[in-house]
């Protein structure tokens, strides 16, 4: 869903009048804190209960497999999560109203005088869609975690291909601008809302939504929260971390700074979103090999999930560094921003090619239970180390500052992976002799 998001904008953004565009563009890091919501419930939801219980290896052999006692069990923890989901969304719907809030919000992201009513208006407008965007993120999850790995690539489809349908139609052929563009998003969220609930509520589906099951459980919410937490951080760490670097980058380098680190971090998610969809997809699968203790498949699994890991971030890292212009005319045709953002599109991204073991260890830390290494990892690469750097290296590496701020992405991330690695390396090694055992 955030991958479709992404290429919803880079198809349409560009077709944009001028402020429009900027106005869009300066509301992108909102996006991963929104995201990061369903990922604190939904993700982990159902891996945790199968590595835990080692039962299945399908989902849709549950039925065959579970008692009725097992069965109703799942059944509650869905429809738990639709309800935490529902207490989540509901105060951010509220606070997403209030329009000085969202200008103090927007000004915060690096929106100018010249852009905040414009951002404003689409800020007002997209708020009202949360309920739709949280409960289609979240729910879809528990559609893909049954094995219906095609009815979930349709849910994402449905609201992407609408988006890009409606924008232009909004936009130019209503006569709507900036609203426009808002009004297409949630509508086609709100589709993609309907398509999951009713399937959800459908035959089809192994787990159903049962009303008697609508309540809060904290033995089945906490230890989910905790397993979600590190992506959770993973995601909702973005918003934080685009208001450091918009600040430094307003600073040291003014708009045209703040306009590329925008287009960098797109570029950045854009190359994250595959990474996570790997690791999710093997999350499955080492869950159910660690619960069923086999140990050769859990090692030939996690062998597999970071060489495709390494070898895409890799890949695409020797694509930013060849030709950074190509990624960053996907968002501008201006030529002072273009230039701009060719050189530091180079700097920020120096250490891609490290990310695939980032994500592989930190998905597997999850898969296996390791709720406290999968939060350390989160922590320490935004928290502990890019954040302190943000502020720091512009005084250190005085010669270009606007450059020194843009260095501290790599630089976080070589040492986050270095970390990672190591304490991986440990834990890993203890997880293969407690199979053994």
């Amino acid at each position: 869903m955030p991958a479709a998001d992404h290429a919803v904008h880079i198809l349409i953004a560009p077709t944009f009048p001028g402020r429009i565009r900027v106005a869009v563009i300066y509301l992108r890091p909102l996006i991963p804190g929104d995201a990061g919501l369903f990922q604190l419930i939904g993700q982990c939801k159902l891996t945790a209960v199968v590595h835990r219980d080692a039962l299945i290896n399908d989902a849709k052999l549950l039925c065959a497999q579970l008692p009725f006692q097992r069965i109703d069990c799942l059944h509650g923890r869905l429809c738990t999560a639709i309800r935490h989901h529902y207490n989540i969304f509901v105060p951010g719907f509220a606070l997403g109203q209030h329009q000085q809030c969202n200008r103090t919000f927007l000004l915060a992201f690096g929106a100018s005088e010249n852009t905040i009513e414009y951002a404003v208006n689409y800020m007002n407008i997209y708020a009202v869609g949360t309920i739709f965007v949280q409960l289609t993120l979240g729910m879809n999850m528990f559609i893909t975690t049954q094995g219906f790995a095609k009815t979930g690539m349709l849910s994402v489809l449905i609201g992407a291909v609408m988006n890009i349908v409606l924008d232009p139609l909004f936009i130019f052929a209503f006569h709507l601008g900036v609203r426009g563009a808002a009004l297409a998003t949630i509508l086609s969220q709100a589709v993609s809302c309907i398509w999951v609930l009713s399937f959800l509520c459908g035959k089809k589906t192994i787990l159903h939504i049962r009303k008697k099951n609508l309540i809060l459980k904290p033995e089945i919410i906490l230890p989910c929260v905790a397993l979600g937490l590190a992506t959770f951080i993973m995601q909702a760490s973005e918003s934080i971390i685009s208001v450091c670097f918009n600040s430094s980058l307003l600073k040291y380098g003014g708009d045209i700074a703040v306009g590329a680190m925008t287009i960098l971090t797109s570029v950045m998610q854009f190359a994250m979103l595959p990474l996570q969809g790997l690791g999710q997809g093997a999350q499955p699968v080492l869950s159910y090999n660690y619960g069923a203790k086999n140990r050769d498949r859990v090692k030939k699994a996690f062998r597999l999930l970071l060489t495709a890991s390494l070898c895409y971030s890799t890949i695409l890292w020797a694509f930013i560094m060849l030709f950074p212009q190509v990624f960053a005319e996907m968002f501008t045709s201006d030529s002072a921003l273009l230039g701009f953002t060719k050189s530091a599109l180079r700097i920020y991204c120096a250490c891609l090619l490290l990310f695939g073991i980032q994500i592989a260890c930190q998905m597997a830390f999850t898969s296996f239970g390791k709720a406290k290494a999968s939060i350390a990892v989160a922590v320490t690469r935004k928290f502990i180390l890019l954040l302190p750097l943000i502020y720091l290296l512009p005084h250190i590496l005085t010669g270009n500052k606007t450059n020194a701020v843009y260095m501290a992405e790599p630089i976080a991330d070589f040492l986050a992976v270095s970390f990672t690695t190591v304490l991986f390396t440990f834990q890993f090694r203890k997880v293969l002799k407690e199979l053994e055992g």
